[in-house]
């Protein structure tokens, strides 16, 4: 009865608590899934382009596979991508 007691208090609040590490899991797999539609998707990438970017479109020679369109849209996403990597490999580093 008493080791009852002390799991039910051990558990209160716990859903209040566990909210910043859901909403980092959630982003975290938000932006891993739509990464890869921004990068190599042509009509994601020409959306967020005339939304976001607002760089020069390619001619359309140049962006008839999935590889030409990774390497326009790469201009854009590589700093992001790469600070982030960078950012989240130090925080790593730092917790070792």
């Amino acid at each position: 009865q008493t080791f009852s007691v002390m799991a039910a208090k051990n558990r209160e609040g716990m859903i209040t608590a566990s909210i910043p590490y859901i909403t980092g899991a959630s982003m975290g797999v938000i932006a891993a899934a739509s990464s890869i539609p921004l990068v190599f998707d042509l009509k994601t990438a020409v959306w967020f382009n005339e939304h976001y970017v607002t760089t020069e479109v390619p001619d359309a020679a140049d962006l008839e596979t999935w590889l030409e369109v990774g390497s326009w849209t790469w201009n854009w996403m590589e700093p992001p991508l790469g600070q982030i990597s960078f950012f989240l490999l130090c925080l790593q580093f730092s917790r070792a």
